[in-house]
């Protein structure tokens, strides 16, 4: 592995794990067995190694989650199946998801928070394309929003949950991962169903 690769890994776990202000550039050079030096060589601050390892985590997640709606057939291709794609991508390495998590809490006007809204905002426009497919029209703000907020909310409750490992714990995520399809199936595979028209505002 490249020695930028092993920092990049290193230094994402951290950052997820303590936040920005909880992780020091001592930290990252110890977990990743290097100088101070050799970390300074690659990143002159901080600040520079939190926002490249942000952007490579998310166009790395992004990307592979298209890939993989790319290999769909059309039919496949509905809201419900992205979400699927999305939390299992979220589950095997929850990295990015922490990420963004912990930069929205920073205040409206905290260059971490911006940066993690403007990724978030991807996020929803993959959500919005899919729909825009199935539907064959604009979707309307609110079925987005209801879709993220289902992937954010599970993807929380499933990773907070104190079951770690085990068969207990696969089972734990299958049943919450079925129930979760299963709804946004129902309510937003082929139109907002659980909106009614007065409510409902294309973007």
């Amino acid at each position: 592995m490249k020695k930028i690769d092993e920092i990049y890994r290193e230094a994402s776990k951290l950052f997820a794990r303590y936040g920005f202000e909880g992780v020091t550039m001592r930290d990252v050079a110890e977990a990743c067995n290097i100088t101070m030096a050799t970390l300074y060589y690659h990143f002159s601050s901080k600040g520079e190694l939190h926002d490249e390892i942000t952007q490579f985590r998310f166009e790395e997640f992004i990307g592979g989650v298209r890939k993989k709606q790319a290999a769909l057939a059309p039919e496949e291709d509905t809201p419900s199946m992205l979400l699927a794609l999305i939390f299992d991508a979220v589950l095997e390495d929850p990295t990015l998801f922490n990420l963004m998590q912990r930069d929205l809490h920073y205040f409206d006007d905290d260059v971490r928070h911006t940066r993690s809204r403007t990724k978030y905002s991807a996020f929803l426009s993959l959500i919005s394309d899919t729909m825009r497919r199935r539907w064959q029209r604009a979707p309307d703000e609110a079925s987005i929003f209801a879709v993220a907020a289902m992937i954010t909310g599970y993807c929380e409750l499933v990773q907070a949950d104190a079951r770690s490992t085990g068969l207990e714990r696969e089972q734990f995520v299958q049943r919450h991962r079925s129930t979760m399809i299963a709804l946004v199936k129902k309510s937003f595979d082929d139109g907002p169903l659980l909106l009614p028209p007065t409510t409902r505002q294309s973007l």
